[in-house]
């Protein structure tokens, strides 16, 4: 697949809210992450009609999807690897995304992937927000904690907070999206069986 093969979900489907965090500092490295040179959420073509499912259930349901990771270049992956056997250097970064980690052990842990759906261009990093005010579901955690709690069925959320997972999955489920068991925030889908690792940039 090639970037012309690519979409950009927010021009084909405009309710889509974008929070790009990798193409920007506003990130667990702290730094805009190579191959990431616009906010842009792109997905396949081929696969567009699951992802606009999943918006018109959410829609439905009064919410709104918001995406913060959509196809990843391989090139990242990279960056993630090459940072992640450096040494620690902002402690106040690793308390927020990984407080019981040290960065290299994220990897091994499976927070941190040497292959990534995202660079097949399958894969999704996305939340609800409600549709009237924009306010984020409480998930009772958020994008990247690399942490047990992260885990779709933690059971150290509410109640309330595991309803709200549940409504993401159910609706992503609905339209083909499967869920990755480490990262609430994570929903892949694999029609076929596609094995190219991508590294076009984000532009």
């Amino acid at each position: 697949m090639k970037r012309e093969d690519f979409v950009s979900l927010k021009e084909m489907v405009s309710e889509t809210l974008l929070d790009m965090r990798y193409a920007s500092s506003n990130n667990f490295t702290g730094t805009r992450i190579p191959g990431y040179q616009a906010e842009m959420a792109l997905f396949p073509k081929v696969l567009l009609a699951h992802f606009e499912k999943a918006s018109t259930l959410a829609l439905k349901k009064g919410y709104r999807l918001k995406i913060f990771d959509a196809y990843r270049p391989q090139k990242a992956v990279d960056y993630f690897l090459a940072w992640s056997q450096s040494p620690e250097s902002n402690p106040e970064l690793k308390q927020l995304y990984y407080p019981r980690f040290d960065r290299s052990e994220l990897f091994n842990e499976g927070y941190l992937a040497l292959h990534s759906s995202h660079s097949l261009g399958i894969a999704l990093d996305l939340t609800l927000v409600e549709a009237s005010t924009f306010n984020e579901l409480d998930m009772g955690g958020h994008f990247d904690l690399f942490d047990e709690i992260s885990n779709t069925h933690s059971q150290s959320i509410t109640k309330a907070q595991m309803a709200s997972r549940e409504e993401l999955i159910k609706l992503m489920e609905e339209a083909g999206f499967r869920n990755y068991s480490k990262e609430w925030w994570h929903y892949s889908i694999r029609p076929v069986s596609w094995d190219q690792y991508l590294n076009f940039d984000i532009a």
